[in-house]
């Protein structure tokens, strides 16, 4: 079997967990939902203030390691590896989440009032300007470094993928589960951005390691 096909492989069934997951979680959106959210609760404030921070972290490191880069070309830092965290904060908290965000118009639990009465699965989109549930930019942006793991693996080390991996999936659970603990999503928002960070995450392998512009800016 080739790479490619293996690859797609692992990323369809990937993907088909993923949706899986989504459909486990549907039915019981609203109970986790009344039993987790607690407004006052310091985690889901800490979470709320800091939950983003690691991926904006992500985003500086890579800028960083992109300027070094340029004053220093025969330099052997992962260029392309930055490059990937500087898409990966582009493609999905910035343009997929955002996007979805404007045009789902999923309201947010702490605004469904006392009785949950504008609660919507998230396959019911409410339309723009409705609200802005779904899915989660908290999540989203928390896993900007999703690409890092991948390309640990690619780059035969496979222990420190698999380390880096099982850090980002307990970053990202923390995060969500904050964020529905503040009353700001359903657990399903949740898992849409951490399923998907991933995902989107693992395509950046699948070309060149640097676009051939990148060596023109």
């Amino acid at each position: 079997m080739s790479p490619a096909r293996r690859f797609w492989l692992a990323w369809g069934a990937a993907a088909a967990a993923w949706a899986a997951g989504l459909a486990l979680l549907a039915p019981h959106d609203l109970a986790l939902t009344r039993a987790w959210m607690d407004r006052s609760h310091p985690f889901g404030q800490a979470v709320f203030h800091f939950g983003e921070a690691p991926g904006w972290l992500a985003v500086v490191a890579a800028l960083c390691v992109l300027a070094v880069a340029q004053a220093r070309p025969k330099g052997r830092l992962p260029r392309s590896l930055a490059w990937h965290v500087l898409f990966q904060a582009l493609a999905h908290p910035l343009l997929l989440t955002q996007a979805l965000k404007l045009l789902w118009g999923r309201v947010r639990p702490l605004h469904c009032g006392p009785d949950f009465a504008a609660f919507t699965p998230f396959w019911q989109p409410a339309g723009p300007g409705a609200g802005a549930s779904f899915p989660s930019g908290h999540v989203a942006m928390a896993l900007v470094a999703a690409p890092l793991a991948f390309w640990l693996w690619r780059a035969g080390r496979r222990g420190a993928a698999l380390a880096t991996a099982a850090a980002l999936v307990a970053l990202g659970l923390t995060v969500g589960a904050g964020r529905v603990v503040s009353g700001s999503h359903f657990a399903t928002d949740a898992w849409f951005s951490f399923g998907s960070a991933f995902l989107v995450a693992a395509l950046w392998g699948r070309g060149p390691a640097q676009p051939s512009w990148v060596g023109k800016l």
